[in-house]
């Protein structure tokens, strides 16, 4: 049973992406920094900017370290027998 989903896709054609895109087609976008906000009567200076979004931390740590590695050398059968040794013994594998 296949069921159909309650919309058609929309293709768009280039130049319907043209049009959608076209700068002269839309209002100029309006900026609300700082400076816009700032000068506004109902606005409280320190509610916006760096003084209205304060960090604080409240606890800082390094994460624990999690072991030593070890270097396996060589590129032989023993090798490759060690590691699955190792794997195995702790329950990696």
């Amino acid at each position: 049973m296949c069921f159909e989903p309650p919309f058609s896709p929309i293709f768009y054609t280039r130049q319907d992406i043209r049009h959608l895109t076209h700068a002269e087609d839309h209002k100029p976008l309006q900026v609300f920094d700082y400076q816009a906000l700032s000068g506004d009567a109902r606005i409280d200076p320190t509610t916006i900017g760096l003084k209205g979004s304060p960090t604080n931390i409240f606890k800082s740590f390094t994460p624990p370290q999690k072991g030593h590695g070890v270097m396996l050398e060589g590129h032989n059968k023993a090798t490759c027998d060690t590691l699955v040794h190792t794997l195995l013994a702790t329950h990696l594998l």
